[in-house]
């Protein structure tokens, strides 16, 4: 994660909660077609699968990461980005929702073949 904030024990304690939801995110990102479903990581903001997809899209600067669960049989991606990053996108765009734990952002439509050849490509990076 960035420099400019390091991770710290609250920010782990985050992730591993949502982690901890994985199958349900994953059931949710299923049926996603053009959300950016975002969840509150401390100092960071984290999305999963489709909306990871999104977020890469939207930002150039989103990192990602690979998760298995043994809830779910497939590899997960996560993007994030910088709580800062993610404010200054705010000022000039409205959230569809604005929550302190989660914010949700329209994104483009996603086009199936674009996000399959994202995730092998993500995938095959690990």
């Amino acid at each position: 994660m960035s420099d400019s904030n390091p991770i710290n024990s609250s920010d782990i304690k985050s992730l591993q909660q949502i982690i901890s939801y994985i199958p349900d995110i994953v059931r949710r990102e299923r049926n996603n077609q053009q959300y950016i479903y975002l969840y509150n990581v401390g100092h960071y903001w984290a999305a999963f699968d489709e909306s990871a997809f999104l977020l890469c899209k939207l930002f150039n600067t989103t990192q990602t990461a690979i998760f298995r669960n043994t809830g779910y049989p497939f590899p997960v991606i996560m993007g994030y980005i910088s709580d800062e990053e993610l404010q200054k996108y705010n000022r000039h765009h409205i959230f569809c929702r604005d929550y302190p734990d989660h914010k949700v952002i329209i994104g483009s439509k996603i086009i199936t073949e674009q996000y399959r050849n994202w995730y092998r490509m993500e995938i095959e990076d690990c």
